[in-house]
């Protein structure tokens, strides 16, 4: 991890302007967009997806109008918590097996994400709790009518640990497909300078699904063949935490599915690194990855009265500063849920 500063963003900046939302309908009439967010029915999950569904009300448009579904996964009947369920009447509820939960863990959601979305749904979304949408995307929008295709940003890093990029995914290619695979991407947040790194740059499609763009029907067709590659990888090597991602890099592949790279803003980590390495990304965020621990708990921001005042008053920078600034914008600095305790 960097610890090099990224973009000046100071606190007294002023954030960029927001197209009208009604724009974005009036641009693309007729056209919807559905979510889909995989999680556990914790007061944590709740608060995040009844935050994402706000941040799309707050956009307006077609995006006020899209289907949120929570692709919930317990290893018993499940049951939300109480307090969270006025907060989530406007997001369909969707329960992954139970037996498939406790043999698989989040992958059951995961997985059943991809075929959650209606047919005659434009753009599917798959998004983690974590994510949240700052403006809209007319443009993903016109992609998906003109390509149908899977588009999504290029992971991270390495899911295998301790070892090259291409000796891992040629072993796994070889033994799952028969054949190595074409490794014509670079993972996003290998700093390109650092030749040390290199050996651990280059993959395949193998794409972060925190944020994945793709027609539904696509998605749906190749879940049998995900599945399929992921038991596999299950079986040969263990558990690892990335089968579900490594599964569907194979599968897109292995099936020939259209697929192509989207730029860093459509899924940009609130990273010092990313901020860094793509720092012009940073000017233009589409979807923000509030995944780092760093300054705050992700988990919490959303959960009580008091931990929305704490995160408001901490003193961000870079994307967590654009990402608080987004919270600001869309509560109006006030704690939008009052059943839960303060």
């Amino acid at each position: 991890m960097s610890d090099q500063p990224g973009p000046d963003i100071g606190i007294g900046d002023s954030p960029p302007p927001r197209e009208d939302p009604d724009a974005d309908a009036i641009s693309a009439p007729g056209r919807t967009i559905e979510f889909a967010i995989p999680a556990s029915p914790t007061p944590e999950f709740c608060a995040q997806i009844a935050f994402f569904r706000m941040s799309l009300d707050h956009l307006g448009g077609i995006y006020k109008k899209a289907r949120l579904i929570a692709v919930f996964g317990d290893t018993e009947t499940g049951s939300l918590p109480e307090a969270w369920l006025p907060h989530l009447d406007t997001v369909e509820i969707v329960w992954a097996d139970p037996a498939e939960v406790a043999k698989i863990g989040a992958i059951a959601q995961g997985e059943l994400r991809l075929q959650v979305f209606s047919e005659d749904a434009d753009v599917a979304c798959l998004c983690d709790a974590d994510t949240v949408l700052m403006r809209p995307i007319p443009e993903i929008l016109d992609a998906m009518a003109s390509e149908g295709a899977v588009l999504g940003t290029i992971a991270h890093g390495t899911p295998f640990r301790g070892r090259s990029s291409v000796e891992a995914w040629d072993e796994v290619a070889t033994r799952l497909l028969d054949a190595p695979i074409p490794l014509d991407h670079r993972h996003t947040l290998v700093d390109p300078d650092n030749a040390a790194q290199s050996p651990r740059a280059r993959c395949p499609f193998y794409v972060n699904q925190g944020v994945l763009f793709g027609p539904p029907a696509l998605f749906k067709a190749l879940l049998p063949r995900v599945r399929e590659l992921r038991q596999a990888l299950l079986e040969h090597y263990g558990e690892p935490f990335f089968a579900g991602q490594v599964a569907f890099a194979l599968t897109v592949h292995d099936t020939g599915a259209p697929h192509r790279e989207l730029p860093l803003r459509y899924n940009f980590p609130n990273d010092p690194l990313a901020e860094r390495l793509h720092a012009d990304e940073l000017k233009d965020i589409a979807f923000l990855h509030y995944l780092r621990l760093n300054e705050f708990d992700r988990s919490r921001i959303f959960t009580t009265e008091t931990e929305f005042n704490r995160f408001l008053r901490l003193p961000l920078t870079g994307s967590n500063l654009l990402f608080q600034r987004h919270v600001l914008e869309v509560t109006g600095g006030s704690y939008p849920w009052r059943g839960p305790a303060a």
